[in-house]
């Protein structure tokens, strides 16, 4: 039901290296994405998901959760002070959309747990008192939660 025009346009895109970019910037620690604009980022993505190749996009999904990996483990203390769970919350919500129709509800759930888990363990290496007790509460449930498995 989509326009030649508009599959037209995201090939191209493709073709120039446009969605390897976006990946690029994700994981690009040197000179972060403000955690604000990380959603924006993963949104549009997301919504052209029934639109590319299964075989491409599982592939670029996976791309994507490395890049995000990076990301939240070796982001600056600068950006460790603005993040909170709502933003964090609102990019895991955009991912799982993405994921959504294409993997398994248990697939998306220990990868939206993987990356959680990683923005804990670097607010607990923060030099900043709240964020490194954010970091610690969620690591206790994390445990929490595994020791009940």
């Amino acid at each position: 039901n989509k326009s030649w025009f508009l599959l037209s346009n995201i090939n191209y895109f493709g073709k120039i290296g446009g969605f390897d970019s976006y990946i690029f910037r994700i994981s690009n620690a040197k000179c972060p994405v403000p955690v604000s604009d990380l959603v924006n980022l993963i949104r549009p993505v997301a919504q052209l998901r029934d639109l590319f190749n299964r075989n491409y996009f599982e592939k670029y999904v996976h791309r994507l959760v490395e890049a995000l990996k990076i990301y939240y483990t070796e982001m600056p203390n600068s950006v460790v002070k603005e993040i909170n769970k709502d933003t964090v919350a609102k990019s895991l919500k955009n991912l799982h959309y993405m994921m959504n129709n294409h993997f398994t509800d248990g697939r998306i759930a220990e990868t939206k747990e993987t990356l959680k888990l990683a923005v804990a363990s670097r607010q607990f290496r923060a030099p900043y008192a709240q964020a490194r007790i954010f970091g610690m509460n969620d690591i206790n449930f994390f445990i929490d939660i595994s020791l009940e498995k």
